[in-house]
């Protein structure tokens, strides 16, 4: 089979030939930005990582009573960080037993939340909303323990 078509000869050689560079090392596929390029972070970024620093410096997710959770879902809520489904799941009482003025851990009691639910066949909506919750709680743990 022949090809008449210059611009595709050309191509197909061009390519070729920067195949051919690419295994003797001669051809660098590198970006052509210099190491001076910034990252530019909106505004609302920047109140969103300040709300969250606010929230970690102020709740110690390892240590909270229930009514703290109940306020921390509020100022997360307020803060535009979380859904009305999100806040729901924060303020809901751990067990029947619950004290709303005795300390827990909320990321282990959101940890066995999630591996109870896993085993009792717990929709994946709800399931996925515990764990992003639990990865939101870690962060501010993070936030607050370096």
């Amino acid at each position: 089979m022949m090809i008449n078509n210059i611009s595709h000869n050309h191509a197909v050689y061009s390519n070729t030939q920067k195949i051919n560079a690419l295994q003797d090392n001669q051809y660098s596929t590198t970006d052509s930005r210099s190491a001076a390029d910034n990252v530019q972070i909106s505004d609302n970024g920047k109140q969103a990582a300040s709300a969250w620093q606010a929230l970690a410096n102020k709740y110690d997710v390892t240590s909270i009573t229930t009514q703290e959770r109940v306020d921390m879902a509020r100022d997360m809520k307020d803060n535009g960080l979380i859904s009305n489904d999100s806040m729901m799941l924060m303020v809901m009482p751990q067990s029947m037993n619950d004290d709303m003025n005795t300390p827990s851990n909320f990321i282990e009691d959101l940890e066995n939340s999630i591996a109870a639910s896993k085993s009792s066949g717990l929709g994946s909506k709800q399931l996925e909303m515990r764990t992003k919750l639990l990865g939101m709680l870690q962060n501010m743990d993070q936030l607050r323990n370096g």
